[in-house]
């Protein structure tokens, strides 16, 4: 089988399969590999454009009216999912605690639920395709974004803990707020990387079976 892995240290064109004919793009890939980029490239005024984070709960300053009528009648079919996010900042001191891991079980019905009633063409982002959703239920076309390792560390790196950086330069946030991106950011993300290279196996393996 050819190498479709994601490098450790170049960048691969994206990976584009086509696993059934429904008017539906999927795109994944790891943190700061490019999704959201890609995703408002192919957009247009004719698309319903979803990423997974604002389903669970983060982002919320970026949903459109779309988007948030889709969590509510969401919340209304699970209201357990109502309010909640995986991390939540709990006492004074704004520690992060996990709250609810077994939110994520509720990716595929999600994805189901748009599937079903999103009437328009649909680009679907998210980390949440490789890390808590089986490949059978995905329909159309997923594209994976083969940014490497590195560059992707690099570009999350900057993108949150440099931003925030200048926000606690500003006196927009607190230090601990800095400190706590710094420290999610400062690990290589090694077991993202190997689960991800794992789901290309087997798209790559079903796809020969077909």
């Amino acid at each position: 089988m050819k190498n479709y892995k994601i490098g450790i240290l170049r960048d691969k064109e994206d990976l584009v399969i086509n696993i059934t004919n429904d008017n539906i793009i999927n795109i994944t890939g790891m943190v700061a590999s490019g999704k959201s980029t890609l995703a408002m490239k192919l957009k247009d005024d004719n698309t319903t454009l979803i990423c997974f984070d604002y389903l669970f709960g983060y982002e919320k300053e970026k949903r459109t009216q779309e988007i948030t009528n889709i969590i509510k009648e969401l919340e209304m079919i699970y209201p357990e999912t109502k309010n909640q996010i995986i991390f939540k900042r709990v006492n004074n001191k704004e520690k992060i605690k996990i709250m609810n891991l077994k939110y994520y079980e509720y990716t595929e019905k999600f994805y189901n639920y748009l599937l079903e009633n999103v009437k328009k063409p649909i680009i679907i982002e998210g980390l949440h395709f490789y890390r808590f959703m089986d490949i059978k239920p995905i329909k159309g076309k997923i594209i994976i974004k083969r940014t490497s390792l590195l560059h992707s560390y690099i570009r999350a790196f900057k993108r949150d803990v440099c931003s925030k950086g200048k926000k606690y330069l500003k006196g927009e946030i607190k230090l601990d707020v800095l400190k706590e991106k710094f420290c999610q950011r400062i690990k290589i993300p090694i077991t993202t990387y190997i689960r991800i290279n794992k789901y290309i196996k087997q798209i790559m393996e079903m796809e020969i079976e077909k």
